[in-house]
């Protein structure tokens, strides 16, 4: 199937597979979502290799290492620091409070 993004890149046609994200730039498939009333969390799984840098250094611990991927299971806990952000070394986390 072919999809197709109109230019500027932020507006996708209809029809794109739920979890389809345009994330820096770059077309994704996989993409979970955790959304609390203060902040939304994504997790590119595409790109997420479980280095577990999000889990070791997130000062709410907000996140913990599922099948390999980082999951955002304590959302309601984040301090909204961008400190997982910071050190994701795949850029696979975007957070709503560090755009």
């Amino acid at each position: 199937m072919l999809w197709k993004i109109r230019s500027g890149g932020d507006n996708i046609d209809a029809g794109f597979a739920a979890g389809t994200r345009i994330m820096k730039g770059r077309l994704t498939m996989n993409v979970k979502t955790w959304k609390s009333d203060a902040v939304t969390i994504e997790v590119d799984y595409d790109k997420c290799t479980g280095h577990a840098m999000c889990v070791d250094q997130c000062p709410g611990e907000v996140y913990e290492l599922t099948g390999g991927k980082a999951v955002a299971a304590y959302i309601d806990q984040c301090i909204e620091c961008c400190t997982c952000v910071a050190v994701c070394p795949e850029e696979a986390i975007v957070h709503s409070s560090c755009e």
